[in-house]
């Protein structure tokens, strides 16, 4: 019914602030007054003589699940962003196109980021906050999935307005092998979509 990254969004949710205070105020606050409202209803069921309401009852409590479910996964695509996908360098090809906005010593970073790594559109760039053009996205990982895999990148460039237009979404410019690993594609501009996650070890 539910594909398994919606599944696992439900049952692990995202640990960004967001989905934490989600993830904390709908068990504590929201979710046992549901649970005890069906138990009411359940019981108003059970005790009912009434066909007529015995049907009404139950038609409420399929409602309500269903709301609840809409809910949830409401707040797992939350965050979820979607935008194109592009490549701009190679492995071990980081400073091709000029120094990373993220200041980073390219040849210090692990091996797997110089293989693995993106420039991030300028909306999500500056969500993140600022500060001396450096973006405190700098150096965290993002999930991307294409319509050929999942790969893990970590954030080291901004990708320029011209490359990442806002009107393809929140577009991320990704290594070549970045790209063909989530798309099947090198060089290409191909529908993708991400969201922050742990970064792996190296």
């Amino acid at each position: 019914f539910f594909d398994s990254h919606t599944l696992h969004c439900i049952i692990f949710p995202s640990i960004s602030p967001f989905h934490y205070f989600i993830s904390t105020f709908i068990p504590s606050c929201i979710l046992p007054r549901i649970f005890t409202q069906q138990a009411r209803v359940f019981s108003t069921i059970r005790h009912s003589s009434s066909s007529r309401t015995r049907k009404r009852h139950t038609a409420m409590i399929f409602v309500r699940i269903a709301l609840l479910i809409a809910l949830l996964i409401g707040i797992c695509q939350a965050g979820t962003r979607r935008g194109d996908g592009t490549a701009y360098s190679g492995t071990n090809q980081i400073d091709k196109t000029g120094k990373n906005a993220c200041q980073f010593n390219a040849r210090k970073l692990p091996k797997r980021w110089r293989q693995y790594y993106a420039a991030l559109n300028e909306r999500d760039w500056r969500a993140r906050g600022t500060r001396g053009g450096r973006s405190s996205a700098c150096g965290k990982c993002l999930k991307v999935k294409g319509q050929r895999g999942t790969v893990i990148v970590k954030v080291v460039d901004l990708c320029p307005a011209w490359a990442c237009p806002k009107k393809t979404g929140h577009s991320v410019d990704l290594s070549t092998d970045a790209l063909k690993k989530a798309t099947g594609y090198y060089w290409d501009r191909k529908p993708i979509s991400w969201k922050y996650t742990k970064c792996p070890k190296a």
